[in-house]
């Protein structure tokens, strides 16, 4: 993804989610990119509707959905940045959770 910290992307993320409000990762983005954005407490709001659609979602969830999923470097570099973003929000890193 381009520009992951810019406004540009922040708007799109949140039209996204709303007009997806059950898509867990829409959240998830939202909250990395509030906060690679120095908007904590907005990302923190992204962060526990995130945690609402699937309760105790960590770094290693986003990991095991997004990141194995490529061995392009551009991509895992973005999806790195995300994760930082993620990190910054206070995403755990934790364990996987297990998806119903």
């Amino acid at each position: 993804m381009a520009n992951i910290g810019g406004l540009v992307q922040l708007d799109l993320v949140r039209k996204s989610v709303d007009a997806h409000p059950s898509f867990l990762w829409g959240y998830v983005l939202l909250a990395s990119t509030y906060a690679l954005n120095g908007q904590l407490t907005e990302a923190c709001t992204a962060l526990a509707r995130a945690n609402r659609l699937r309760p105790g979602i960590t770094i290693a969830d986003y990991n095991r959905e997004w990141a194995n999923r490529t061995e392009n470097a551009a991509a895992l570099a973005s999806l790195e940045r995300t994760a930082s973003g993620l990190r910054k929000a206070g995403m755990p890193e934790g364990e996987p959770v297990p998806v119903n």
